[in-house]
């Protein structure tokens, strides 16, 4: 069984027009994936008797792509929770993410990086600006591509598996195929801290993730767990 999430409600889906709404992209996605494996989705969502902020705000957001009339409650708690930043310059906007980022983390010891999504309207021209501020905030992250059906997880095992054969065990195969979910047990905060440590000692290549990993950084990473 394969779960895929994606931001899109029952209506779009199920609405004979998909031009101009606001889960067009998500969507058309889902048509194909249904097309193309002859598999029609299945919707598995959950209603909520409280809507949090973000659904509200997608809700609203709907209502003004498709012309259709919606009364909500907004208060002043989901003004707070949603916020829009303007900056002048890519590289503020990515410093202010970044410092929020361990902003929250330190104001909350139950978040992990795992429970943040950053979502990029043109993925490629904040690559390499997103790789250099978040390296050096440290925040290990896995930046998507948009590939042909680069979403789908048994693509992503597929070409994983085939790259790491090809190219001898480059650090971002090894991590997409541990992100498919369909290799390993390992929880995301395990998934995140052994991306950490990789991409700060630069571990590359077959040879290297044979050995045994021995540098800690002063204790800052658990061996025993990387180790296992």
């Amino acid at each position: 069984e394969i779960v895929i999430g994606a931001y899109a409600s029952k209506k779009a889906y199920t609405s004979p027009f998909s031009e101009g709404n606001l889960y067009q992209a998500s969507v058309k996605f889902l048509h194909h994936l249904a097309s193309k494996y002859q598999t029609p989705a299945q919707d598995c969502s959950q209603t909520h008797e409280k809507m949090d902020s973000f659904d509200k705000a997608s809700r609203l957001l709907e209502s003004s792509y498709d012309f259709s009339e919606l009364a909500l409650d907004v208060d002043e708690k989901d003004r707070e929770n949603l916020q829009i930043w303007s900056c002048l310059t890519q590289k503020e906007e990515l410093e202010l993410v970044a410092r929020s980022i361990r902003q929250k983390l330190h104001e909350n010891s139950d978040l992990s990086y795992k429970h943040f999504r950053i979502l990029l309207g043109d993925v490629a021209s904040y690559q390499l600006s997103l790789k250099t501020i978040f390296d050096q905030y440290q925040i290990p992250f896995y930046l998507g591509r948009s590939e042909a059906m680069a979403h789908h997880p048994l693509t992503q095992f597929v070409e994983s598996i085939l790259a790491l054969k090809r190219y001898r065990f480059r650090q971002e195969d090894l991590i997409n195929l541990l992100r498919t979910d369909l290799y390993t047990d390992l929880s995301q905060s395990d998934i995140d801290a052994f991306e950490q440590y990789i991409r700060y000692l630069g571990i590359n290549g077959l040879p290297a993730f044979q050995q045994t990993f021995t540098k800690s950084h002063h204790g800052k990473f658990n061996l025993e767990r990387l180790n296992v």
